[in-house]
């Protein structure tokens, strides 16, 4: 779907090298001369697997069927009560000398108008469709999300703006108060639609690893674009809410302050705003919860119960590792509630530890080496090495913080006894153990270095 109708019209009338000779054929349905005379405008969407069914389902006729479709025309997606494509003509024709205001409106509803119709094109050309392919429709639902309720608010957003779009006067017309209204529609629609997207994308490019659906886009879409767009779709959403917001702003700036949408626009702004840090906060939660996905599949010996709701990731990096006989170069991996390491493979890691904040904490050993610092645990203790003074920091800023924001959650429950554990000793290598610790005595032949923790009584 392109901006508005009429440019849809046009393409197809400027360049017919671009349609089959099937969909040549019903061109004239949409001719200049009969354009006037049609009741409701509508989308002319191309059916490239075959005729349409009354219901508007894909038809099961083969590609290469030309009899079907030399009986039927491509598929219509009708939008009920789509206002005249002619709306820019119109109020030009009304107002003559058009105010920035009654532009920028201009311009809020054709994006609004294209961006229904992509909803529409997402929902009706590939959703549904692939929910009826069994080949295809095994992880359907985590591709689209809610994409189904985006449409719904949309389309009840698109019939709003008609209205005032189709009564439009420079002079007491608002959209303030429209953004102020469906403010917390759209951000309640559009939460849920941010938090999949980023494992949208990641569920659709492994989908589009598969035998099954590469056959199915291939039967369904013809060209080399068709892994791209239903990518292109799926992203609308991300950026609509952004385009909202600045079309608002430049709205707002051009309304004179006694113009009676002017303090309409600056509640209609604030509102907006509000939803877009809530989006985007939901879109950053989204992709912190797909990448401890990433991670855990990133293992060999995947751990099992680990993607969990409140576990965030942070960071990761390499550290080199204190180990008894050498110094080892360790992948780890951060998250709100614990911290992992593992050894590096050729494309992925083996898990070594699972070691949580609850009972960990940091002792800087700068003194030994200036990059060094020591991880305490019940689990096991051991000594780490930075490639530098700022990344050692760095891990020891963001497990500090992540510690007490456990700590703090922790508290508010009551649960304090759970601070209450041992930890286990630092492993000392065996080239820095010289003598025992206990008799101070050295090491020999006959005095063999054993590693173990005192048990002191109080």
């Amino acid at each position: 779907a392109e901006a508005s109708v009429n440019q849809i019209f046009d393409q197809m009338e400027e360049t017919p090298p671009r349609l089959s000779s099937q969909e040549r054929a019903f061109v004239p349905m949409v001719s200049p001369g009969n354009r006037a005379s049609m009741s409701h405008r509508t989308l002319i969407i191309g059916n490239r697997r075959g005729a349409t069914g009354g219901d508007g389902e894909l038809g099961t006729s083969p590609p290469g069927d030309t009899a079907a479709l030399s009986t039927s025309p491509p598929k219509t997606l009708q939008m009920e009560n789509l206002p005249e494509p002619t709306l820019r003509s119109r109020l030009m024709e009304q107002f003559p000398e058009m105010d920035y205001r009654c532009k920028v409106a201009i311009e809020v509803f054709e994006t609004e108008q294209t961006y229904v119709a992509n909803l529409l094109q997402m929902v009706r050309d590939f959703l549904v469709p692939l929910r009826k392919e069994p080949r295809t429709n095994k992880n359907i639902e985590k591709i689209f999300g809610n994409v189904e309720e985006v449409y719904e608010c949309n389309k009840t957003m698109f019939a709003c703006l008609s209205h005032i779009m189709d009564n439009w006067s420079p002079e007491t017309s608002c959209l303030g108060t429209f953004f102020s209204q469906f403010g917390p529609l759209i951000q309640q629609s559009y939460t849920r639609y941010m938090e999949n997207y980023p494992h949208a994308i990641a569920v659709l490019r492994k989908a589009e690893k598969s035998t099954a659906f590469a056959a199915w886009m291939a039967e369904f879409l013809e060209g080399s674009t068709r892994r791209t767009v239903l990518r292109n779709l799926l992203i609308t959403p991300v950026q609509r809410i952004p385009r909202y917001n600045l079309l608002m702003t430049d709205m707002f700036r051009h309304t004179p302050d006694t113009h009676v949408d002017h303090v309409m626009l600056e509640q209609g702004l604030k509102v907006m705003e509000e939803v877009a840090h809530v989006v985007n906060d939901a879109i950053d939660l989204g992709e912190h919860r797909q990448k401890v996905k990433d991670v855990r599949d990133g293992f060999v010996n995947k751990p099992s119960g680990f993607v969990i709701p409140h576990r965030v990731f942070i960071r990761e990096g390499l550290l080199k590792k204190i180990c008894r006989k050498s110094v080892k170069v360790r992948a780890f991996f951060l998250f709100s509630d614990i911290l992992i390491y593992g050894s590096q493979m050729t494309n992925r890691y083996l898990l070594h530890q699972i070691l949580s904040l609850k009972h960990l904490r940091l002792i800087d050993t700068a003194q030994e080496d200036p990059n060094s610092f020591q991880i305490v645990t019940p689990t096991k203790s051991f000594t780490v090495v930075a490639n530098s003074i700022s990344n050692k920091v760095e891990w020891m800023l963001d497990i500090t913080r992540n510690i007490q924001l456990w700590k703090e959650k922790v508290l508010k429950l009551g649960l304090t006894s759970i601070f209450d554990n041992k930890e286990a000793p630092v492993w000392i290598p065996d080239s820095q153990a010289i003598k025992c610790g206990i008799c101070d005595e050295p090491f020999g032949f006959v005095r063999r270095r054993v590693q173990f923790q005192l048990e002191y009584s109080t």
